[in-house]
């Protein structure tokens, strides 16, 4: 037995190809994506990674909560040396079960993949982790 929890994850920018490119990562991840779509004003874009559906516990939920750790992942990854993003972001959990709603990650903590703080680079006027490409250019995450 389990209890439903939806885990889900906005991201939210000025720069319509930063929130295209995010969303193909996450859909590249295999997670389902709704957007972008444009705000009705001000030029922001948003793109939602929905719920798996699945009850906490399941297979299917903890294969689709690895899948959200790796978007987590790639999110913190588009950012500059002064830890600012183009991306603004959160992931939430709620549920009728527990009755609770909760913010899970966020944009504005501080970056950190795995426990520990990466360094930044900054190229064509792009930050990104050192020894890594940009993330936000075609071909994604490369090493």
């Amino acid at each position: 037995m389990g209890y439903v929890r939806h885990d889900v994850i906005v991201v939210t920018s000025w720069k319509r190809q930063a929130v295209e490119k995010s969303a193909a990562k996450a859909r590249e991840i295999g997670l389902i994506v709704v957007g972008p779509g444009a705000s009705a004003t001000n030029g922001y874009w948003t793109m939602l990674v929905c719920p798996d559906g699945s009850k906490e516990g399941w297979a299917e939920s903890d294969a689709y909560d690895f899948k959200r750790s790796i978007y987590l992942d790639y999110l913190n990854g588009v950012r500059c040396e002064d830890n600012s993003s183009c991306l603004e972001w959160v992931a939430l959990a709620y549920g009728s079960d527990d009755r609770k709603a909760t913010i899970t990650a966020h944009a504005w903590q501080a970056y950190r993949v795995r426990g520990k703080n990466k360094r930044m680079k900054k190229e064509n006027g792009v930050c990104y982790p050192k020894g890594m490409k940009c993330q936000m250019r075609e071909g994604g995450l490369k090493k």
